[in-house]
């Protein structure tokens, strides 16, 4: 693992938006609340593995949509 695999939740939207992978940081910041993807707090913030978004993103854990959909 490289060290700058492990980032805060902005650096990690930032370098997902230049990869072409539309995620935000809100979305970034309710998957780790869920802990869907984990991550360790240094004070107030999130620090992560960008392998572990990529890993939840492209459904490697084999659950593809975790929570069931509701429909308003």
């Amino acid at each position: 693992m490289k060290n700058s695999d492990i980032g805060t939740v902005p650096q990690h939207a930032k370098r997902a938006k230049a990869e072409g992978i539309p995620i935000s940081e809100y979305t970034l910041r309710r998957l780790i609340k869920q802990g869907i993807i984990p991550a360790r707090y240094i004070g107030p913030k999130p620090v992560f593995s960008y392998s572990a978004l990529l890993r939840h993103l492209s459904c490697e854990d084999g659950a593809d949509n975790i929570q069931p959909a509701t429909v308003a």
